[in-house]
Formats: C-alpha cells, structure tokens, sequence
C-alpha cells in the first residue's frame, strides 16, 4: 500500500472522458519509482480532495493508469513545463464526505493551529526516519533546497 500527497495550482486535476477519469501530472517533486510501480502492480487508487475554504471533501475511488504521452501532458504543462508523465484514473465511485471531520478538527481555522516551532520539522522527522547523526538543520536547508528546486 502507498500513500503519495499531490497537489497542484487549480486545474491540476483534468475530468476528462465526460466525467468518468480524471487526470493529474506526475510533477519532478512527486516523481517517485516506487508509487510508479505500485500503480503499475495495483491500479486500484482511492484519492481524497481537499478544498482551502470548504469543509466537504470529494472521494474517489477508481483505477490508474501511467500515461506516458497523449493530449493530457500538453493540457498539464505549467510555466511551459510538460510533465514526462500523468496518472489517469478511471473513476469508479465518487461522493462528497460530509463536513463533520473538518469542522470538528478545525482544519481550516488558524486559530487552532498548533504555535509555530511546536510541531518537529520536516528535517527533524527526516532525521529521525534516517537514524543519522547529521543535524536536524542540514535535513530542513536540504529539503528547503530540494523544494526550490522542484517547483515543476
């Protein structure tokens, strides 16, 4: 089983096929061989969107597939960026989840959010995960740069 965050500018998810599949850029910061095979092995997927503002979220359950040209990669392109790859996934079932988890967590309100410095950082749980004894400030400078670097 895999689990791989994506997210893109709005319109980075395609519907195409008159609402039966969606498509979705494999970016260079996702890139990823081992999410690749899985797809590959086990195209079912499930995919669960969030929407900044919303308390709703739309699921999806469906069947992938590696897309490696056609007119999708074009329509993908950011910044004039084509992605080399796209994942598209025949829907199967899609329903919105009602709102309750959002509200109850407070997801979306920054007054609930935890104060800045009380959640490890990224570096810190890399660090960790890696049983290294780099400094946690070279993790994080590494995954800044990473991140810069990554944009498409």
């Amino acid at each position: 089983m895999d689990v791989s965050p994506r997210g893109d500018a709005p319109g980075g998810v395609l519907v195409v096929e008159e609402g039966r599949a969606l498509v979705f850029a494999d970016r260079k910061g996702n890139r990823r061989l081992d999410s690749l095979r899985n797809v590959l092995r086990h195209p079912q997927v499930g995919m669960l969107f969030f929407v900044p503002g919303s308390n709703d979220t739309v699921r999806v359950n469906g069947t992938a597939t590696v897309l490696r040209g056609g007119p999708h990669l074009d329509e993908l392109a950011v910044d004039g960026k084509r992605p080399d790859l796209a994942i598209r996934v025949r829907i199967d079932e899609l329903y919105l989840h009602c709102a309750k988890a959002f509200l109850r967590s407070s997801m979306w309100d920054p007054a609930s959010w935890p104060e800045p410095g009380t959640v490890p950082s990224a570096g810190r749980i890399a660090k960790s995960q890696a049983g290294s004894r780099m400094p946690e400030s070279v993790f994080n400078a590494a995954l800044k740069l990473d991140a810069r670097f990554r944009k498409y």
